[in-house]
């Protein structure tokens, strides 16, 4: 392995060097770590569920499901209170929290003490927590079998958007008895919320406040290593996943997240340092705010999977600068323009979080984005230069930095 990484390092053209050194630097460290056989540090709350993570910490989950109007069945979860409250059957607001790519519900709960989720329960919502089609929690189908049928992993964010939100929120009104919900949204879960918002307007009617985490739509251009590669090698990487068949990401029991896994939280210590301080760090999304002790937990349960046709609809917007339906121009032989997702109907009035150093959100581009959004009522620059796309699930000031203020706004607009 350290003689492949020598290699892979002569073989880099000099446009493609830093990409290559991290990969050699990878391979080399983590072929260390495996022959020298070191002991992971203490692993906490790993392999830990759902639920028992959350009871441990003093907030049972319920589970509801709900079926899209295309036949997707998805996991919410939902905590009414912690086990130290009353009032857990008055009526209260409710709040949807919802993912981004590659996560699930427990983005909004793995921070434990500084967790979204636990404090708006604390302070009187009743809280619900989405999960999208194809994730570890919501892969079932009335008629698809996700292990057997390609055609259940046919759709992108576009989907997600249209079909998975507003049954959630459907769902949510009707059990907690609400005219309208609090949205938050962080990545791709906002780029779902626009996408809902701006091909179903009438749904605008159904948000009180829709919250914008680090969102996610146009994705030219950004810093992040990953998708630069994507986009490099854009026509190569979807041939090769979809001849191979490969049309699920980082699902639960694919070689992939498996691999991760052993390599991040698995029984080697150096490789574990390695992987958290590189892939996570510059692939990821991470700055120095990152907190070590939530990775066992969050990352035994994340990645969740994702379809491969999310990540190329996430290519093409990065190619074309655009917030963009999927472009099927492969099979069109008309070569039809997609259409661009009109932002400019979303009238609930939007708060938006953002970190300057995020390096899946182009600040510039997010900009010109809101000038479109006719009720823009919060633009709230993360007060730490550092902060990048991650940092909002996993950072060591969250409260200080992020969530007091979402809590602030929200309280404003349901008081």
């Amino acid at each position: 392995m350290i003689i492949t990484s020598i290699i892979i390092y002569k073989l880099c053209a000099r446009r493609m060097r830093s990409v290559c050194i991290f990969i050699a630097s990878f391979v080399l460290f983590t072929s260390i770590a495996i022959l020298l056989e070191k002991e992971p540090v203490q692993k906490g709350d790993m392999g830990l569920s759902m639920h028992q993570f959350c009871q441990k910490y003093g907030y049972p989950i319920e589970e509801e499901t709900v079926t899209t109007e295309d036949g997707y069945i998805l996991t919410m979860h939902r905590i009414k209170c912690s086990l130290n409250r009353t009032g857990c059957h008055e009526k209260r607001p409710a709040v949807l929290l919802l993912h981004g790519l590659l996560a699930s519900s427990a983005d909004f709960v793995s921070a434990r003490n500084q967790s979204l989720a636990f404090q708006l329960v604390d302070k009187g919502y009743d809280v619900w927590l989405g999960n999208n089609r194809g994730n570890t929690y919501s892969r079932n189908h009335i008629m698809l079998d996700p292990n057997e049928d390609k055609s259940f992993w046919n759709f992108s964010f576009h989907e997600t958007g249209m079909y998975d939100l507003p049954a959630m929120i459907d769902h949510i009104i009707q059990k907690s008895q609400v005219s309208k919900v609090t949205f938050i949204g962080i990545s791709q879960g906002c780029t779902s919320y626009m996408v809902l918002s701006s091909l179903k307007p009438e749904y605008n009617e159904k948000i009180l406040l829709a919250n914008l985490v680090a969102p996610v739509t146009t994705f030219y251009p950004t810093k992040s290593i990953v998708l630069k590669i994507l986009t490099f090698f854009n026509f190569i990487v979807k041939r090769f996943l979809y001849f191979y068949g490969h049309f699920e990401l980082f699902g639960e029991q694919q070689i992939e997240t498996k691999l991760f896994r052993y390599l991040c939280i698995g029984p080697h210590k150096v490789a574990n340092y390695i992987c958290l301080e590189q892939i996570l760090t510059y692939a990821g999304g991470f700055s120095d705010q990152r907190n070590y002790d939530l990775f066992p937990f969050h990352l035994s349960v994340s990645p969740a999977g994702a379809s491969t046709k999310q990540v190329m609809h996430i290519i093409q917007n990065r190619i074309s600068g655009q917030f963009a339906q999927y472009d099927h121009s492969d099979q069109n032989p008309q070569k039809l323009t997609a259409p661009i997702y009109n932002v400019s109907r979303i009238t609930t009035p939007v708060a938006v979080y953002f970190g300057k150093s995020d390096i899946f959100v182009s600040v510039e581009g997010l900009h010109e984005q809101l000038k479109s959004i006719p009720n823009v009522v919060l633009r709230y620059k993360v007060p730490y230069e550092r902060f990048n796309h991650m940092d909002f699930i996993y950072a060591k000031d969250l409260n200080r930095l992020v969530n007091n203020k979402i809590m602030e706004t929200i309280d404003i607009y349901n008081n």
